[in-house]
């Protein structure tokens, strides 16, 4: 489709009867450079745990009122897929990989270390860790690019997807 979401995260995601997925929030992102926006707000503090290190960057610098260098960093559909690299890991995990906190010092997100199941196929934590790549450079640079990497379900994956899809919805 050519856009970026830009505020993907597990509120923004339903699932239909059919098991069709619908995306919401479109037209929510964060609008750091209106007057009255506070990073610290707790309102909005949830939100931060799924940013790309380079929104989080964007926002530091629009918070501190640096927009010239903010609008100087691109964000793209990279954004989207660092976020699905957070979903993916929050579904096999039942955890989000970084702290809330992390998005006070993004470089936190770029030396942490990922845990993984011990019987997820090595194919999977090759896709998320490569979704979480700090340097968007790193990352697949598109979603057709993702979707070819994905590993065919096994036996095994169906029933570790299973569980964390039950881990995931209580």
């Amino acid at each position: 489709y050519g856009f970026a979401h830009g505020n993907l995260r597990p509120s923004s995601i339903l699932l239909d009867r059919r098991g069709v997925v619908h995306l919401t929030n479109f037209g929510t992102e964060l609008d750091a450079e209106k007057p009255d926006f506070n990073l610290y707000d707790n309102r909005r503090f949830g939100e931060f745990v799924w940013f790309a290190p380079e929104h989080l960057q964007k926002v530091h610098l629009y918070a501190s009122g640096k927009p010239e260098a903010a609008r100087e960093i691109l964000t793209d559909t990279r954004l989207d897929i660092y976020a699905v690299g957070m979903l993916f890991y929050y579904l096999l995990t039942g955890e989000v990989p970084f702290s809330a906190s992390a998005f006070l010092q993004p470089g936190q997100i770029a030396t942490a270390t990922l845990h993984f199941p011990a019987q997820l196929p090595a194919s999977v934590r090759d896709v998320v860790t490569r979704c979480l790549a700090a340097d968007p450079r790193q990352r697949f640079q598109s979603v057709a690019a993702l979707r070819q990497a994905l590993p065919t379900p096994t036996a095994d994956f169906d029933d570790l997807a299973l569980a964390a899809s039950l881990l995931a919805t209580g």
